[in-house]
């Protein structure tokens, strides 16, 4: 059989054009929400690497923002 993108399940982490393009927010943004400790994340580099690759709990991003939300009703 087949998968299908409905299929798919979402990541539980990504990247960070991804956290930018999922939220609207900008690189900077993030980069400020994560230096401050409010999502959880993780930084992924070997000892010989230049830089890391910074992954970005997708669950615990989307959490924070909902937290900060106001007005409106979500649909239940």
């Amino acid at each position: 059989m087949k998968e299908t993108t409905d299929t798919i399940a979402a990541p539980v982490w990504i990247r960070l054009p991804e956290a930018v393009r999922l939220t609207g927010l900008s690189r900077s943004k993030v980069y400020e929400i994560l230096a401050a400790g409010l999502v959880r994340n993780a930084s992924l580099r070997n000892p010989d690497q230049r830089h890391a690759t910074r992954l970005i709990d997708r669950a615990d991003l989307l959490a924070f923002i909902e937290r900060h939300a106001t007005g409106g009703s979500v649909a239940a």
